[in-house]
Order: structure tokens, then C-alpha cells, then sequence
């Protein structure tokens, strides 16, 4: 998306949302990763990849050889899916679960994947983004740990050690960090502060009406890809009218334009200017995250932000 149009201005907008998560300890070498696919296949190259770059951290990497099995368009069964999941999240030794991919099925095994958290001794990270902004949801409404809605290792792999997304979910997970700062461009200015939450629009949009619902955020980060214009101004209204949501940081919308017309049609751009009627805090747009490759920012879901003209700032102490 890019492009915007600033849809006027505000004064100092201070929300306050739900409670501050806690950040998990900081990972260390010699640190346990336990690597799961809860969504789609593994299709393509970048696992192996992916877990010769986490071990190069100095960190051990558990991968089950369930996790190429396949089951229409899941990783395997919602019971293989669920059980690699679980015995994740219940393991005192694994310190992150960082999904290989995303795709769909984190909603079919959600309510397994909160049996699990709520039995988790200690805080740990959980990583990815796209399909597992569900996990985000489950993790946050269940035990409020800081996530990190960052890169898989399947697309870790395919990019990189040399990337922004690399270094950012590195720095963030390591602890090598206090702030995360993302840029972006203003569509309302102003200033808030608030729990940052978020992910997928889609996926947030479908865990309406469920346990792990966004419900709200002081600071809405949201991005997606392949949605039309149209399917945008959906999910949009969709979310922001069924969450209280204090300010808003738009990611990137990829692919998101329709061609298929012979008429004049509203861009993503268009329509997420529009949209941003729903909310009274400020709003930016075209932040470094998403569906963008080795360009795709850790951002640390949970933890506290502050927006303020273009940029987001989000503490981690």
C-alpha cells in the first residue's frame, strides 16, 4: 500500500487498553527452539535453511518429522497439528515456538492450544506472523506474554542472515533491544499510547466471536495480503467496530489491488484512508510489516507503544 492521503488531524489521543504483557527472558545460546508447523504444508525449500540460520544464533532446534506431513491443506491432522503445538508450549526446556510457515489451521486447534498455555510453567517467545496472528491471539488472552510477530523459519531460510526481518526478530528475541521503532507514513496525526496488538486482518477478522478475539488495543498493527479492495473494507469495519481500538499502525496490504475490472476501482490505499473514520486516535500507514520477504519487521505484540506523528515506538522495558 502506499500512497495515502491524510484524512486530518488530533490532538494528544492517550488510550489504555488492556494490561501490559510480560516479555519473556531473553533467549541465550544454548537455548532450546522447538519448531512447529500448526498451519499449512511445508511447500518449497527454506526449513532446513531456516534451522541452520536459528542454530548459527548459537540456539538448539527441535523439529518433529511429523512436520511435513500433509493433510489436504493443513501440516498433517488437527491431531498432529495440535499435539507438535501443545507439547511446545508445555515444555519446560523449549524456551520459543517459532512456526515454519503460515497459511491456515490455527483456528481449528486454538482450543488445544490454550489447554497447553494455560498449563505453561514459564513464559516463553512465540514467533510468526500471517495465519499464526491466531497463536498471537490464544498466547495474549491466555497467559498475556509478549509475542513476536515476526518471520517463520521457513521464510527465514529462504532470505536470509542479511535481512531487516532477520536482524529485527534476532535483536528482538535476544533481548539486544529496549525499543522497537517502526516508521511509517501518516494518514491522521497525533499521538497515543497503548498495548500494541494485532496481525493478520483477516485472521483477526475471523476470531470475531470467539474466546481469542481481538476485543481491543491501543494500538492496532494490522497487515495482509491477496484481499481485494473490497475484501479490505470487510475486514476493516469488521474489526474495528467489534474491538475498542485506540490508534492504528497499517503494515503492508500486498497484492491487494483488483485488476479484474473495466472500471474505475478503490485501491487498498483508498480504502484504508476511508476506514480510518472508524477509529478517533491517530492512524499510519505503510510500516515495514507483512507479507514483504526479508523486509518484514519484528514488532513485539503485547508490549507497550507509543505512536506519535510518523513514528511507532514500542518498549520492551
Amino acid at each position: 500500500m502506499s500512497g495515502p492521503e491524510p484524512v486530518g488531524g488530533t490532538g494528544e489521543a492517550v488510550t489504555t487498553g488492556p494490561a501490559t504483557g510480560i516479555v519473556p527472558s531473553p533467549l541465550r545460546a544454548g537455548d532450546l527452539v522447538a519448531v512447529v508447523a500448526p498451519s499449512g504444508p511445508l511447500v518449497g525449500p527454506g526449513l532446513d535453511e531456516g534451522v541452520a540460520l536459528l542454530e548459527s544464533w548459537g540456539l538448539r532446534v527441535r523439529v518433529d518429522p511429523s512436520i511435513h506431513d500433509v493433510h489436504h491443506h493443513l501440516a498433517g491432522t488437527d491431531a498432529r497439528r495440535a499435539e507438535e503445538l501443545s507439547g511446545a508450549l508445555v515444555d519446560d526446556e523449549v524456551r520459543a515456538v517459532w512456526c515454519a510457515r503460515g497459511g491456515y489451521g490455527l483456528t481449528r486447534i486454538a482450543a488445544e492450544a490454550a489447554a497447553a498455555c494455560e498449563v505453561a510453567a514459564e513464559p516463553k517467545w512465540v514467533v510468526g506472523y500471517s495465519d499464526a496472528t491466531a497463536l498471537h491471539r490464544v498466547v495474549r488472552s491466555t497467559r498475556g506474554w509478549v509475542t513476536a510477530h515476526a518471520i517463520g523459519v521457513c521464510e527465514l531460510g529462504r532470505v536470509g542472515p542479511g535481512t531487516d526481518a532477520a536482524r529485527s526478530v534476532r535483536d528482538l528475541v535476544f533481548g539486544r533491544v529496549d525499543e522497537v521503532v517502526l516508521a511509517g507514513t501518516v494518514i491522521r496525526d497525533g499521538s497515543a499510547t497503548g498495548v500494541v496488538d494485532g496481525g493478520n486482518l483477516a485472521v483477526l477478522a475471523a476470531l470475531c466471536g470467539t474466546p481469542w478475539a481481538l476485543g481491543s488495543a491501543g494500538i492496532l498493527v494490522t497487515e495482509d495480503v491477496n484481499e481485494r479492495p473490497y475484501a479490505l473494507d470487510r475486514l476493516l469495519t469488521q474489526v474495528l467496530t467489534t474491538s475498542v481500538v485506540g490508534a492504528v499502525a497499517y503494515g503492508q496490504f500486498t497484492r491487494c489491488e483488483d485488476d479484474r475490472l473495466d472500471r474505475p476501482v478503490a485501491t487498498a490505499a483508498q480504502v484504508v484512508t476511508e476506514r480510518s473514520g472508524l477509529v478517533d486516535g491517530p492512524v499510519l500507514a505503510d510500516l515495514a510489516v507483512g507479507h514483504i520477504g526479508g523486509r518484514n519487521l519484528a514488532v513485539p505484540l503485547g508490549a507497550e507503544g507509543r505512536l506519535d506523528g510518523s513514528t511507532l515506538r514500542i518498549a520492551l522495558t
